[in-house]
């Protein structure tokens, strides 16, 4: 080894960066606050009026297809969400950069929520059967949870 230091002491540089390099540059695992065992209160009126408080059960499996959490909402209705993995990209049309959200299958619609609301549109012609979290980049100290709808024609923030 000695001999290789001294007869090519750049290659051996070179080397001994990239081998280095690559370990020390890998980023840390990601974590995102809709894998923690926790409540969000609701930011908007209309989050407040549809989903009210929510509770999630937690999954620290991040974009595990296969991997399972609840979800609780404001009026006690619970249902099961399994992930189908996550996605880099524009999930806000109000704005063009790109987030992280993993998409979620629900167990069911969980019908009526608050006030007679529903998740999206009438649960028995046409019920809610996935969704998806992010987090809202403009309120990141908030450690808020964004839920886009796939059809990007609606969103609430919890």
């Amino acid at each position: 080894m000695i001999i290789f230091q001294q007869r090519y002491p750049v290659a051996f540089t070179i080397a001994a960066c990239l081998v280095c390099g690559s370990a020390l540059a890998q980023s840390a695992i990601e974590h995102h606050v809709w894998q923690d065992k926790r409540k969000f209160e609701p930011y908007s009126r209309t989050a407040k009026a549809i989903t009210g408080t929510i509770r999630l059960s937690g999954n620290p499996d991040f974009a595990t297809p296969g991997s399972k959490m609840a979800i609780t909402f404001g009026n006690g209705k619970k249902i099961g969400l399994t992930s189908v993995g996550a996605s880099w990209r524009q999930w806000d049309e109000t704005n063009d950069k790109k987030s992280t959200a993993e998409v979620f299958k629900l167990s069911r619609d969980p019908g009526a929520l608050k006030n007679g609301n529903t998740l999206c549109g009438d649960p028995k012609s046409d019920p809610a059967n996935t969704s998806c979290f992010s987090k809202d980049r403009r309120l990141e100290t908030l450690r808020c949870l964004e839920w886009p709808s796939l059809d990007r024609k609606k969103s609430h923030t919890t």
